[in-house]
């Protein structure tokens, strides 16, 4: 595991590596397949799930883009249960269309 702390100045240091790493970084282990945690270093609290949410923020206006309507669901949804989550993807990439459009196949 990629242990990396945030300081309060917002850099990134990993831990492991002794070394600064962006967010570009962050996301290039994530890539990888490694797991990344990441630790505010004043109050010990886990704040990875923020920390890859700037990730994919970062990545949406170079790469993929994330459509606008999947980003306001997962903010109305609030919480964090992966049912939640399935649900907002599901419909937001079209989930509904695809099952009627295989019942139709079908």
């Amino acid at each position: 595991m990629h242990l990396i702390k945030k300081y309060a100045n917002r850099k990134l240091y990993h831990t492991n590596q002794k070394r600064y790493i962006t967010l570009d970084g962050i996301a290039r282990l994530i890539q990888e397949g490694e797991t990344v945690q990441v630790l505010d270093n004043e109050t010990g609290d886990d704040i990875t799930a923020n920390i890859l949410a700037q990730v994919v923020l970062q990545a949406r206006g170079r790469r993929s883009p994330l459509p606008t309507n999947l980003l306001t669901d997962l903010i109305q949804v609030g919480g964090d249960t992966i049912s939640n989550l399935r649900r907002v993807l599901f419909s937001s990439l079209g989930g509904d269309d695809l099952i009627e459009a295989e019942i139709g196949r079908r």
